[in-house]
């Protein structure tokens, strides 16, 4: 096995304890709330308190990075959710005894918490695989993007995986006892604490690499064409459209997750997310959209969307099981395609040198999506109704068609019919 496989396997794997303990105490809070106080609201408060500061921590965490190193970076990241994951066994202990708000307010304190590790975390890890990268492709354009992409398809698989695993273990949880899902990740994040002290490393001599070039054509025709600066475009796409992956996916599990609460079937939850997640895992990792026309396949992804969240609406009032999770499943097939393509604009709109801001600007606006998606969904699905909160899903969609076609007239006009090249 080569040296930069078993780098990027180390980092799928602090990838796969991140999101096996997020997708435990994400879905496990909301559901822990539900269960203890019977609050729609304050389960999707929780759902969007980790995305708030989010979306601020990754810009710090980047800077901090720069100063002291990514592998210190990380350390502050897993110590910090291995400490938080010990508060909520606190949680646990305590919510046995009183379940007075004040207890609520720990939980949510705790997710914002949450949302500052993450921040420390994720950016850190995803800029590591362009240092792996770098270290071994000796300043050739070629070998770079080839690395990258093993990189980023091992990377994609193994955080799926993760929440894939997470879930499926929530479902067996939620039969059980939904309070082992706050307890499960004292290990889980104790796990990947000791993975980043005994095995995670970042190449040295990073400044002293060959930068990869790219070729005369390939400056001229990316820079500028016209008047439209594409490599601005192809960020400002990037960033658009994981707002709305963050915004449509945050919505749709909030609201699904207090949906089958409210019919009775919350132990599903978990089952229904794996099987959105194991298509999500395939096309994320596996499937890339050509680089022509790249725009005008979006709108197709977004508009099968639309019909997905149109069906979910309808069926929300007599809810049949089977076919929900049969819809998320086909969810997951799309969102894991959007995910991938806003990595992939984002990744491809600047210089390797900036690649560290680059995922910390990607991580802030999935963030930003994460937070106002639960949010809104806690609140209209407490007090107006689950069918709203999916019809909201539409609209998002909706627009990101229109945002897709508008690019593309856009790109016609200045003679080019894709955005920039594409890893």
């Amino acid at each position: 096995m080569s040296e930069s496989q078993k780098d990027f396997r180390v980092i799928a794997i602090l990838g796969f304890w991140r999101t096996f303990s997020g997708g435990l105490i994400g879905t496990g809070a909301s559901i822990f709330i539900l269960v203890y106080w019977g609050s729609n609201f304050y389960s999707g408060v929780s759902a969007a308190a980790i995305a708030l500061t989010y979306v601020f921590s990754p810009a710090i965490a980047g800077r901090i990075s720069d100063r002291i190193g990514r592998r210190n970076t990380l350390l502050i990241a897993t110590t910090s959710n291995f400490a938080i994951a010990c508060f909520f066994l606190i949680v646990v202990i305590t919510v046995q005894s009183t379940r007075d708000l004040w207890l609520i307010a720990f939980i949510i304190i705790l997710r914002l918490m949450e949302g500052v590790a993450n921040g420390f975390f994720w950016p850190i890890l995803q800029a590591s695989l362009s240092d792996v990268s770098l270290n071994c492709c000796n300043g050739e354009k070629a070998d770079f993007e080839a690395i990258s992409r093993r990189g980023m398809s091992t990377y994609n698989l193994g955080w799926n995986l993760g929440v894939l695993f997470g879930q499926v273990l929530l479902s067996f949880i939620t039969f059980w006892n939904i309070d082992m899902a706050l307890v499960v990740p004292v290990v889980s994040q104790g796990l990947n604490l000791i993975i980043v002290i005994k095995w995670f490393h970042v190449p040295k001599n990073i400044a002293g690499r060959a930068p990869v070039m790219e070729t005369p054509e390939e400056i001229k025709s990316g820079n500028k064409h016209g008047h439209v600066n594409m490599h601005v475009l192809t960020l400002l796409l990037g960033l658009i459209f994981i707002f709305m992956y963050g915004f449509g996916l945050g919505d749709l599990s909030t609201s699904t997750t207090n949906l089958y609460e409210a019919q009775g079937f919350g132990a599903l939850v978990g089952f229904t997310e794996a099987a959105r997640l194991a298509c999500q895992g395939f096309t994320s990792s596996k499937v890339r959209l050509h680089k022509h026309l790249v725009q005008f396949k979006l709108v197709l992804v977004s508009g099968l969307l639309v019909v997905i969240f149109v069906i979910m609406a309808f069926l929300s009032d007599i809810f049949i099981i089977s076919v929900f999770i049969a819809l998320f499943a086909c969810s997951g097939l799309l969102f894991g395609i959007l995910y991938a393509e806003s990595m992939n604009l984002v990744v491809m709109s600047g210089s390797t040198a900036k690649r560290g801001l680059l995922m910390g600007m990607f991580e802030s606006f999935i963030g930003l999506g994460f937070f106002i998606g639960p949010l809104l969904a806690g609140y209209i699905t407490q007090f107006i109704a689950y069918s709203t909160s999916y019809f909201m899903n539409v609209l998002v969609m909706v627009v990101m068609m229109a945002i897709c076609i508008i690019m593309a007239l856009i790109l016609a006009k200045n003679g080019q019919n894709q955005v920039i090249r594409k890893v």
